[in-house]
């Protein structure tokens, strides 16, 4: 499996587990709080990229730090 596969399923699966545990009125007040949100932030967006924003908020990138190397560079 490649990361961007992995990575991919891990968004989706996240997803799914934390919108199961909302009710549907939760998830109707969700959506429309982060709808009202994109179009006062992009007042420059139509609904259709409105839209297309939303739908994308569900893709996180994920990335893992090695933080003893990170920690490191900065001592040396």
């Amino acid at each position: 499996m490649q990361v961007s596969e992995f990575r991919e399923r891990l968004n989706q699966f996240l997803h799914r587990q934390h919108i199961r545990k909302l009710t549907p009125e939760e998830r109707s007040l969700a959506r429309e709080w982060c709808m009202d949100l994109i179009r006062r932030e992009h007042p420059e967006f139509n609904e259709a990229q409105a839209e297309f924003f939303y739908d994308n908020l569900i893709n996180v990138r994920v990335i893992t730090v090695d933080e003893w190397s990170r920690r490191m560079e900065g001592s040396f």
